[in-house]
């Protein structure tokens, strides 16, 4: 029972502990994002000021850059971590595909033409 709860709590730090980082990510983010925001929310600005029609995404980003800001960076963060995840699984699979095509290199022709043929047919 004791193993079980401090299993558990482990879980928790580990859980803390990426919130906390992936909240440095964040931040280091939004030096980006906040002014990115800030200028493209200054086009739908513009045109809204000029009188012409702006669809209702544009008026949102116009009246709340810094919340569009916030959730780009979250959003970038989030699939920045997918993408190292993904990147790790293709070095796997790489190192494997390897590791076949040296294999595959030393066999002689007539077993080629075996596995060939069960391949193709």
């Amino acid at each position: 029972m004791m193993a079980q709860k401090r299993h558990m709590r482990g879980n928790e730090l580990k859980k803390e502990a990426g919130i906390i980082e992936n909240s440095g990510h964040v931040l280091g983010s939004l030096l980006l994002t906040v002014p990115a925001s800030y200028y493209a929310a200054s086009f739908p600005e513009q045109k809204a000021q000029q009188g012409i029609p702006i669809s209702s995404s544009e008026n949102f980003l116009r009246k709340h850059p810094a919340l569009v800001a916030l959730g780009a960076s979250v959003l970038g963060v989030a699939g920045y971590g997918t993408l190292t995840k993904q990147f790790k699984k293709f070095k796997t699979w790489n190192s494997n595909i390897l590791k076949l095509s040296h294999v595959v290199a030393r066999l002689d022709e007539e077993n080629l033409n075996v596995i060939y043929k069960d391949l193709i047919n």
